[in-house]
Order: structure tokens, then sequence, then C-alpha cells
């Protein structure tokens, strides 16, 4: 009786399967979901101007 193990992945699947993982997906759920420093700190001053006009118009 013959054990047929599988081969490891290779270093470009292993590179494919890591791409696709962390792949952004499209439209609004990527955007919040992302976890890219630059993007977080966008979003957080984004917030920040928008907190600040609405204080703004309530003043």
């Amino acid at each position: 009786m013959t054990v047929t193990e599988e081969r490891p992945p290779t270093p470009e699947e292993e590179h494919e399967a890591i791409e696709l993982l962390w792949e952004e997906a499209p439209g609004a759920p990527g955007f919040f979901a992302s976890v890219d420093h630059k993007r977080i700190g966008m979003r957080y001053i984004y917030t920040a101007f928008i907190f600040f006009f609405i204080a703004g118009l309530q003043a």
C-alpha cells in the first residue's frame, strides 16, 4: 500500500494565496474593511472634519 502525500506549496503559490487573501473588496465594503494604516488614517481625518463641520453648523 502506498501513501500519497501532498507536496508543499511553492513560494510563488504561497505568494499568490496571500495576495488573494489580502486583496481589498471593491466599493464601500473594501473601504471600511481595509487594514492599511494610510487608509485608516485618512478615514480618521475625514471623520474629524465632518464632526468639526457639524459642530460649526450647530454653533
